[in-house]
């Protein structure tokens, strides 16, 4: 088809049916929007969500951390032990200044093994806790964290963490408590929620934690679950996950998210009517512009036949980014002429081209990230650092080998060698977060790349859990006799480069292995 006739269809076309543009444009925004604005809402759901996840984990972890110390004191056992009175009055002391470090009101609380409280920070009567599910988990040696439950001395909801206290023969001789009054939860969740959510937070009973429309959520008594927890409560198989669903007959958004040391869900209820009003509006604005626009339909197709030859410039632009192998977006070319044509075999020359790059970054066995990829993501790393403004943080190294992988892979096969290698490698991919970087180096050695860490405490039990993984594989219901030795290192600490810091996680390696393998090893 000659350029003259492609200008002259494009004239006639605009002029005849120069409101369907219009009608299109509006139909098919509102469909866009709609779902732009469900994104959004999904990813505001998920942000909000993390945000209580983390306050909520790290005021566990930060309790549980000083529940440890405080557990393990000389003077602690002993009285537990012994019940002398000339050392209750140091205990209570030890206690009133470990409780004083939070300065939130809360109580510790100290229990024998039979389940009759000793001491407590807050003065109030000592009270048996034998048939409390917390004394129970904590008496088998197990930290916990209850449901909701109603106080037997101060009658305020309060959930409570537990920890053991053991003898020199490691024995459960007693627990040491806390309780975290929900007050403060609720006073976070109504800090970061606003007009067009509600949010809930419930234990794994389904009692209410904290919540922003009571209205909506309804009772919390457990025969009566709110009814978002209903809703979702059979959903709630993954992480993070959103369902649409009814709430007291408006059509909403529900996400939830589990918390990881509680299991308790988060949810959050997000309703339809705020993304169809503000389409509406958007759509009402549209079509304003477009009744205008349609007057000047007449000026515009005589403009547009002019510019005929535009779709082909492209064409020939993107046929040389295809050659150069520079990165391009998809081209759309709506002509329904040879140059459609041509747009869509370029299309598909660029998608081969981008799938084979992909396809290369990737082990083909295990599908990690190859050595070459490892380092290049590394160095983005380290360029995406120098922007963060944090006084300090770390990237780790963990350089991971399977021990004796050789005498099993000689014993069993190359077959089952490769199931553990691939067994391992998914296990190993589940230990980390999606922004860090897990590769695959050669036959049995496996890196891991993590950033923006600043708890060293937090380097040192992912290595541990590495270890746990290695141990654990089962494959055709049978445990794999395998372990893994784990070489640490830190950029900058340990080295500037990527290939000074991976020497460095090699030679921490090698100490692992001399030192008997199935651990790891760092300078930390």
């Amino acid at each position: 088809m000659s350029r003259k006739n492609l200008r002259s269809r494009l004239f006639w076309l605009f002029i005849l049916i120069g409101a369907l543009p219009l009608l299109i444009v509006l139909v098919v925004t509102g469909f866009i929007r709609v779902e732009q604005l469900e994104e959004d809402a999904k990813t505001d759901m998920w942000m909000k969500t993390t945000v209580i996840d983390n306050y909520v984990t790290d005021r566990l972890e930060k309790n549980f951390h000083v529940l440890h110390a405080t557990a393990v004191n000389p003077i602690l056992q002993q009285y537990v032990a012994s019940r002398d009175k000339l050392q209750e009055q140091l205990t209570m002391q030890i206690m009133n200044d470990t409780n004083w470090i939070f300065k939130d009101g809360n109580m510790m609380a100290l229990t024998g093994g039979d389940g009759q409280q000793l001491l407590r920070t807050d003065n109030e009567p000592l009270v048996n806790v034998t048939k409390r599910e917390h004394f129970r988990q904590s008496m088998r040696g197990r930290d916990y964290v209850s449901n909701l439950i109603n106080s037997m001395s101060t009658g305020e909801n309060i959930i409570v963490l537990e920890v053991p206290i053991k003898d020199n023969n490691y024995q459960v001789i007693g627990m040491l408590q806390r309780n975290f009054v929900t007050t403060e939860m609720q006073n976070f969740v109504s800090s970061i929620s606003d007009e067009k959510n509600s949010i809930i937070m419930v234990d794994r009973d389904g009692n209410i934690l904290a919540y922003t429309n009571k209205d909506l959520f309804g009772s919390t008594d457990k025969k009566n679950l709110p009814v978002p927890y209903q809703i979702v409560s059979q959903a709630m198989s993954g992480v993070f996950g959103v369902v649409r669903s009814e709430v007291n007959g408006v059509d909403s958004l529900i996400g939830y998210k589990r918390n990881s040391l509680t299991n308790w869900p988060i949810i959050i209820v997000y309703p339809y009517k705020y993304i169809f009003d503000t389409v509406n509006m958007e759509i009402a604005k549209m079509a304003a512009v477009g009744i205008f626009c349609l007057l000047l339909i007449s000026f515009m197709a005589f403009r547009f036949s002019q510019k005929t030859a535009k779709p082909i410039q492209e064409v020939l632009i993107s046929a040389k980014k295809v050659s150069d192998d520079v990165k391009m977006e998809n081209l759309n070319v709506a002509s329904n002429d040879e140059v459609e044509e041509l747009a869509q075999v370029l299309n598909e020359m660029r998608f081969e081209r981008d799938t084979y790059k992909q396809e290369t970054e990737r082990d083909t066995l295990t599908n990690l990230y190859t050595k070459d990829t490892v380092e290049f993501l590394f160095n983005k790393k380290v360029k995406q650092r120098g922007n963060i403004e944090k006084a300090f943080d770390y990237i780790v190294f963990y350089l991971i080998e399977l021990d004796n992988f050789k005498d099993l892979n000689r014993k069993l096969g190359h077959l089952y060698g490769d199931r553990v290698l691939l067994e391992f490698a998914q296990r190993l991919k589940k230990c980390f977060r999606p922004l860090d970087c897990v590769g695959r180096l050669e036959a049995n050695e496996f890196i891991v790349i993590a950033d923006q860490i600043s708890d060293t405490a937090d380097i040192l039990r992912k290595a541990k859990h590495i270890n746990n993984v290695a141990r654990s594989l089962v494959l055709d219901d049978k445990p794999v006799e395998i372990t893994a030795s784990i070489g640490i290192a830190l950029f900058p600490q340990d080295g500037y480069s990527y290939n000074t810091v991976l020497n460095f996680a090699r030679e921490a390696l090698s100490k692992a292995k001399l030192e008997g393998r199935d651990r790891y090893y760092t300078k930390l």
